[in-house]
């Protein structure tokens, strides 16, 4: 399997430990003594991670009713948005449960989190505000926009297991090392209404199979620049920053960082899946309506040579979303991906006629002469009772509406729908969260003239992780048992047809479409069937803030019609600190 736009090409990855952590704590401790000023009032500090603990329990308070003016679509969140909805929370607290009001004091500084009193006594520098190993602020800390607030953690993820498995030539594997070795540190907060978010992170790891993407060159799924650092591991570094201005109506940031937009946890147009990437975008939020323009560069894998450099791909995007009354919001998004040599030798960089944040995408593109890879969407999310939320996506990318029901391969399009449901805040359902999402890509979804002009990045998609030419179950429960005791179990079955040697189906949006099978006759699911069942749980018992012990299992089973079955089970101990549960898919 390789690397590409979809998850199936992805066989998981895991590291161990090398280099040892000790030398980013020294760092911290001498941050520490630098900044010894008065005790810092805690709140989320620069960016918000994807899938981390601020971010879950907003989307469970909103699925539950209790947000009904919040937009959470649009993730990575500001921890300046994010304070925003917690102090709306605050307003409203004598409506949550014991454990969710522990942890809402928690994130907004009120009181501190669980371990912090202990690491105080220890050491009175640390985790002086309760949520930050170390941190500093000054200014005028009643007012974000005339203070500074300064922010300094670790980051790590150490993790070991044992794989075991039947490969698809029916040979039982032995029991193999699976592990990931992650050390890093981060930095944020804000100076006035400027804020800032850095992460620098070195990894190896072993996986219970080898993702490694010859193709592709030096890269892994989800991943950017990869190295081998022998047959079954990896090496590589992971960076991202971002720094920003907010003010109360608008949102300015740029840097490098992953984004998803949208209420599914598989969005159509921007899922989170694909490596991060550097982008900039600006966010308006005015009365019941919210736009978002981005403009990105991604990297094109296909063309290159051996140590050579990468191609850049360029795109842009836009979203707005209006909220109506009785808890509804709509969507409707846009986006356009495209390259130097689509246009010759009368395009190089970005093309300033994509640079206009509200002009219709699609018509600028035809403009141009239609060179370029456009794709158009909308969408709904409704709270129809507090705790329980429907929603659902359409993307069409080259979609013709006189071929429809004609098998085209022009009918390129996505569907989606979803459902969050918060179960209760009382007796063994208290702080659960499920949700199911049901997905359908059409065949040559994504792809256009060449992966310069595909909806990928570093070979991986952009858009939903089982990439085109698949249909998608997934379903998760996630139980915040106490404030310390978390834990989610997600499942995933998907069936795709795959394509053969020399014939494109579709499903590998990193090809030319120009490759196709065929112009008509094309069915969903065609070429060769495969279907992946896929598990992931983990239970997180925390520490300190941010620290957490993990016990986690992942299992996969993959029926290829021609090559057979190839399963394994890899169960896996681990420390966290600073980083969510990485899963194989979202977050």
């Amino acid at each position: 399997m390789r690397a590409g736009g979809s998850y199936f090409r992805e066989t998981f990855r895991f590291p161990m430990l090398s280099s040892p952590p000790r030398l980013y704590f020294l760092a911290l401790l001498a941050l520490a003594a630098a900044l010894a000023t008065r005790p810092a009032h805690a709140q989320p500090a620069g960016v918000l991670q994807l899938g981390d603990d601020v971010t879950r329990f907003l989307e469970r308070q909103h699925a539950a009713g209790r947000l009904p003016a919040a937009s959470l679509t649009h993730a990575p969140l500001s921890a300046a948005q994010a304070r925003v909805y917690l102090d709306t929370l605050a307003a409203h607290e004598g409506d949550l449960n014991r454990w969710d009001r522990a942890l809402l004091d928690g994130f907004r500084g009120v009181t501190p989190l669980p371990g912090a009193r202990a690491a105080q006594k220890l050491w009175g520098v640390l985790y002086r505000d309760g949520q930050n190993v170390v941190s500093a602020e000054g200014g005028d800390s009643g007012s974000v926009a005339r203070g500074y607030r300064l922010t300094f953690n670790p980051l790590l993820y150490l993790s070991a297991g044992r794989a075991a498995g039947t490969r698809r030539d029916g040979r039982t594997d032995a029991s193999v090392p699976v592990w990931q070795n992650t050390r890093g540190v981060r930095a944020a907060g804000h100076v006035g209404p400027a804020f800032f978010e850095v992460r620098v992170e070195e990894n190896q790891r072993r996986d219970a199979r080898d993702p490694f993407d010859l193709r592709g060159g030096g890269t892994a799924p989800r991943l950017g620049n990869v190295q081998r650092l022998n047959e079954a591991e990896l090496d590589y570094y992971r960076a991202t920053g971002v720094v920003g201005v907010r003010t109360r109506y608008f949102e300015a940031s740029g840097g490098r960082d992953r984004v998803r937009w949208g209420t599914a946890r598989g969005n159509l147009l921007l899922s989170g899946y694909a490596a991060p990437f550097d982008h900039v975008q600006i966010r308006t939020n005015v009365w019941r309506v919210e736009y978002v323009a981005l403009y990105a560069r991604f990297t094109s894998l296909g063309a290159n040579a051996p140590n050579r450099p990468y191609e850049t791909t360029r795109g842009a995007f836009h979203r707005l979303t209006v909220r109506l009354p009785g808890r509804v919001e709509v969507e409707a998004f846009e986006g356009i991906v495209f390259g130097d040599d689509t246009l010759g030798t009368r395009r190089r960089g970005f093309d300033v006629a994509y640079l206009n944040p509200v002009i219709f995408l699609r018509s600028a593109e035809q403009d141009r002469g239609s060179p370029d890879n456009a794709l158009v969407g909308a969408g709904a999310s409704w709270v129809a009772v507090p705790g329980v939320q429907v929603y659902g996506q359409a993307l069409a990318d080259e979609f013709t509406a006189s071929l429809v029901g004609k098998k085209s391969w022009a009918n390129k399009w996505g569907l989606l729908a979803g459902i969050r449901v918060a179960l209760g805040d009382v007796g063994p359902l208290r702080g659960v969260l499920v949700q199911a999402e049901a997905a359908r890509l059409r065949p040559y979804l994504y792809s256009h003239l060449n992966e310069r002009t595909a909806f990928v990045h570093y070979g991986s998609g952009l858009g939903h992780p089982a990439g085109p030419n698949a249909e998608d179950f997934f379903v998760s429960v996630e139980a915040r048992l106490s404030s310390q005791l978390s834990g989610r179990i997600e499942g995933a079955r998907t069936r795709r047809g795959r394509n053969a040697p020399n014939q494109n189906f579709g499903s590998d949006p990193r090809l030319s479409y120009n490759s196709r099978v065929s112009d008509t006759g094309i069915a969903q699911g065609q070429g060769v069937r495969q279907t992946l069942f896929l598990l992931e749980a983990h239970a997180d018992y925390r520490l300190l803030p941010g620290l957490a012990l993990e016990a986690a299992v992942r299992a996969m089973r993959l029926d290829d019609a021609e090559t057979g079955p190839d399963r394994y089970v890899a169960p896996s101990l681990g420390l966290r600190w600073g980083l969510p549960f990485r899963s194989a898919r979202y977050d």
